[in-house]
């Protein structure tokens, strides 16, 4: 009986962290079955990225068996993420797909840990969402509709970068609503961290984040009281600094390379 009551008190306690997990749990067993039993490709993009994803695993390894000092390995890593090999997206995805499949290339491992890890980031943040939007309750539904989402659902069995940056828009939305209009250093330096390693999947995502962070400057510059406006400035041009680092890590690279073909 005593056991009992201890249990129960734990799960009236604990109980949204647990519905989370429960959640993610089985979404996680759900694709793994899934993928089990159908681990074909069911579009050309995810053939695409998976292709570049092989190719590389081939770069990296080759870096890593040339034996390179340690910072001749971070020099040949870097160059390769900055485009070194020629391709059409941010090659983040693919690295990591690397270090989740380090030994050697296993699609069903990596189409099934790279999509999770990008599932957890989208149910924790739609759950912050709700719950500072509405309640804790409104974000546990919110987070347990979301994940059913038709394209969610389908999306997370694929490989690709779609579902990845639908993750990483929801992160940024979460941490600039807890950023209360860059009122907060601490979230407004790690919106500007997600939004730049968001722009390191897929660059679209400065399309799903322009309205808001215009609404956003809007209210900073209408704030009456000088002092709050100047210091949500500082925050917000903080955060844009950092969010142009990753950006330009990559994105600058690139915008070279273009200039070069076309001249």
């Amino acid at each position: 009986m005593f056991l009992k009551m201890r249990i129960l008190l734990f799960i009236k306690k604990y109980y949204i962290p647990i519905i989370l997990l429960l959640i993610l749990f089985f979404h996680f067993i759900n694709n793994l079955l899934w993928l089990k039993l159908d681990n074909s490709l069911k579009s050309c993009d995810a053939s695409g990225h998976l292709l570049k994803t092989v190719q590389y695993h081939i770069y990296i390894k080759n870096i890593i068996k040339s034996h390179p000092s340690f910072l001749g390995l971070i020099k040949e890593l870097f160059s390769l993420f900055r485009m070194k090999y020629e391709i059409s997206w941010p090659p983040l995805i693919y690295f990591l797909s690397f270090f989740i499949s380090p030994l050697y290339f296993d699609i069903f491992t990596i189409r099934l840990y790279v999509n999770f890890l990008f599932y957890f980031i989208l149910i924790i943040s739609v759950y912050f969402l709700g719950k500072k939007c509405f309640n804790k309750r409104v974000g546990v539904f919110a987070s347990f509709i979301v994940s059913f989402y038709p394209e969610i659902y389908g999306y997370s069995r694929q490989f690709g970068l779609d579902f990845p940056l639908a993750a990483m828009t929801s992160l940024c939305l979460c941490l600039l609503i807890y950023s209360d209009y860059f009122s907060r250093p601490f979230f407004s330096f790690f919106f500007g961290i997600a939004l730049g390693v968001a722009t390191l999947v897929k660059f679209e995502i400065t399309f799903f984040l322009g309205f808001p962070l215009l609404y956003v400057v809007y209210k900073i510059i209408s704030e009456k009281k000088k002092n709050n406006r100047n210091i949500c400035l500082i925050n917000l041009l903080g955060s844009i600094f950092i969010s142009f680092l990753f950006f330009f890590f990559y994105w600058a690279n690139k915008i070279n390379l273009a200039s070069q073909h076309f001249l």
